[in-house]
């Protein structure tokens, strides 16, 4: 399946936003992370613009947008429902702030939910019975790439606030956040290993097709060993470079900015080669004879 770049931007930034909102959430829960929330709310408002322009972009006609609005089990619709809810949120955290109010449990819990939410209605609207490859492995790297990027957000965020050597709560979170993705990056490839792919057999006319069939024995084999295992592997290496960043930034005292610029570059990279392989494993089981 050919890549929609702007739905990779989209989903993307829909990640970080509510890794973002997440993160500091969290850091609320446990009367930590005061110094960060200003800059939080103003990065989880621009990342949430971009991508909805990301989203307009795939659309790329108002009636496309407002024709997918017609149900409420429509996946753009139920998208926009989350963005609508989560700039909400934003707003709410945003007078909080400016008024110097003490933020209690309870906005944080809803946030944190509505994060959670968010990641799992853009990872549904993708779930299509007639594209196997694309199953519930999909929607556990959509929540893992959340948490990568949450962890991230809150690492980079301590460091710029306090204009100092980085400390080893500062990312605490991102070391979580970052074994978390790596978790789920492995356990999609035993969900493609699960799911059945077609068989055109001997009856297929290929003269009645657009595009040659491929006969796929199995997902796991082709995004591993295959044509996909570029995509894979790279998403793979630079996850673990993240995680080994966080690593050693727990480790090392005093300050270390390359680590965190390391793991904030590799990060982009495994997160879009990841949905890259995501789009070169979504086969059809459409057969025609």
């Amino acid at each position: 399946m050919t890549v929609q770049w702007p739905l990779v931007i989209f989903t993307l930034f829909l990640c970080i936003t509510s890794g973002i909102l997440g993160g500091i959430s969290i850091m609320a829960l446990q009367n930590k992370g005061e110094n960060v929330r200003r800059k939080a709310i103003v990065a989880s408002a621009i990342t949430l613009v971009a991508g909805g322009i990301a989203s307009f972009m795939h659309l790329q006609h108002w009636e496309r947008i407002f024709n997918g609005f017609g149900h409420i089990t429509s996946g753009i619709t139920q998208e926009l429902i989350g963005v609508v809810v989560l700039a909400v949120l934003i707003i709410i955290w945003f007078i909080f702030i400016q008024s110097k109010k003490k933020i209690g449990r309870a906005l944080p819990i809803v946030t944190l939910i509505c994060a959670i939410g968010m990641i799992v209605v853009t990872g549904h609207s993708y779930l299509m019975e007639g594209r196997p490859g694309w199953n519930i492995g999909l929607l556990l790297f959509y929540l893992g790439n959340g948490c990568l990027w949450g962890g991230l957000a809150v690492w980079l965020l301590e460091a710029i606030s306090e204009g100092s050597d980085f400390k080893a709560d500062d990312v605490k979170i991102a070391f979580w956040g970052t074994l978390i993705q790596l978790i789920c990056e492995v356990l999609y490839i035993p969900f493609l290993a699960s799911a059945h792919i077609a068989d055109f057999g001997y009856y297929a006319n290929v003269y009645s097709m657009t595009t040659t069939p491929l006969h796929i024995d199995s997902l796991a084999t082709y995004a591993v060993a295959g044509p996909g295992a570029l995509m894979f592997w790279i998403s793979i290496v630079a996850t673990l470079i993240v995680l080994a960043c966080t690593i050693a930034a727990k480790r090392k005292a005093g300050s270390n900015k390359v680590l965190l610029t390391v793991a904030i570059i590799c990060a982009i990279v495994a997160s879009i080669t990841f949905r890259v392989l995501l789009y070169q494993v979504g086969f059809s089981l459409t057969v025609i004879y």
